[in-house]
């Protein structure tokens, strides 16, 4: 994409680029989906500040803004994509994928 991305997640693309999808359905986009998603789900006509990182395989999508020093990630439904309505999920991007991890590794140890 040639849009400003946030650093935090080009960098994370960088080491990612297909991609990840954890058991508990959270899809974070490798670069090769990274612009078929945002065109698919029309993301710069109704949150053109914002970028969509990852969905949750069913009615949210979560965003950054589109800015190099972003790093909080926002969900949106699917269905109601505006600005207004979206909710932060973590205000720290590597964070939340660390989470992420850290519950899927727990899921596992639990078998």
């Amino acid at each position: 994409m040639e849009k400003t991305m946030p650093r935090i997640y080009q960098e994370w693309l960088d080491n990612n680029p297909i991609g990840v999808m954890w058991e508990n359905g959270i899809k974070i986009y490798g670069s090769q989906e990274l612009e078929e998603r945002n065109i698919t789900f029309e993301c710069d006509k109704y949150l053109p500040l914002y970028v969509a990182v990852g969905d949750d395989s069913g009615d949210a999508l979560f965003f950054m803004q589109r800015d190099v020093s972003s790093k909080v990630v926002y969900a949106s439904d699917v269905g109601d994509m505006t600005e207004a309505n979206m909710v932060i999920v973590s205000n720290d991007f590597n964070k939340w994928i660390k989470g992420i991890n850290e519950a899927e590794e727990l899921d596992d140890n639990s078998d």
